[in-house]
């Protein structure tokens, strides 16, 4: 006996194939396209932890410069003579394609809107507490830099309150 599939079967395979794929598209396009908010959280919180392991390693304390007009970062040492740090400031990285800052809360309570934030890495293995809010369009993400531990959180959304 000869079984097959009748078109109907084949129908009801390919409308919730399409079903399914319409819903999973935004998340697709994502993902394809580049999470550019995620690869700047990535960029950030990879380079956050390179500059703590740095200052202990050179016992040089290391800065996180964030400009939050140009949506740029860089990072450099204390030690840098006012041409060479012009010269870092100047090749800042791009935050990301539509990715901005939207504060940083820093030492003190200090919430920093706009302008430069800089986050400080001491010698000493330990951090300036730092939060860091990105956000692109309407996803938002925060990132706690930690002054003890060397860890760093990352979380979906954001607690904003203004």
């Amino acid at each position: 006996m000869n079984r097959g599939y009748t078109i109907i079967e084949l129908l009801v395979v390919v409308l919730l194939l399409g079903t399914i794929l319409f819903m999973a598209a935004p998340r697709l396009r994502d993902i394809v396209a580049g999470d550019q908010l995620g690869l700047a959280v990535r960029k950030l919180t990879y380079l956050a932890g390179e500059l703590r392991a740095q200052a202990v390693r050179d016992q040089m304390n290391y800065h996180l410069s964030l400009n939050l007009d140009q949506q740029r970062f860089f990072a450099y040492r204390e030690d840098l003579n006012p041409e060479e740090l012009l010269k870092k400031r100047d090749e800042a990285r791009l935050l990301g394609e539509g990715v901005r800052f939207v504060k940083v809360d820093a030492f003190r309570g200090e919430q920093i809107f706009f302008g430069e934030a800089i986050i400080n890495f001491y010698k000493e293995g330990y951090a300036q507490p730092a939060i860091i809010y990105l956000e692109l369009g309407p996803r938002k993400m925060t990132i706690f830099i930690n002054p003890i531990l060397p860890t760093i959180r990352v979380e979906e959304g954001s607690g904003l309150v203004f």
